[in-house]
């Protein structure tokens, strides 16, 4: 399977800011938990042998506070289903990828 453009974000961020608007993220119904859970149900129904993961999984865009760690437990939350069930991945970085994230990520 493919999953695309998830768009992670470190847990308490809940809004991010474009260059036209302010994107309330619970607001318009998601989070990473949202994320994490649609994967699961995708894994049990599609029962797939390997899943790429392609696009901007996190998001790279500045966020405070927020360090590298962070992005990584992001992370890994979000693949734990595909690690919990055996399932392989490998992933390709989209355009909201800091080089310092896609390094961490090559560490998988």
């Amino acid at each position: 399977i493919q999953i695309t453009d998830t768009h992670l974000f470190p847990e308490g961020v809940t809004s991010f800011k474009t260059p036209d608007m302010t994107v309330d993220m619970k607001k318009q119904g998601y989070s990473n938990k949202t994320a994490k859970d649609y994967l699961a149900l995708l894994i049990k129904q599609v029962r797939p042998d390997v899943a790429i993961l392609t696009g901007d999984i996190i998001d790279g865009r500045p966020f405070g506070e927020h360090k590298r760690t962070d992005w990584l437990r992001t992370f890994e939350a979000f693949i734990d289903p595909l690690v919990d069930q055996g399932i392989y991945w490998s992933f390709t970085p989209g355009l909201h990828r800091s080089p310092p994230i896609s390094t961490d990520l090559k560490r998988y």
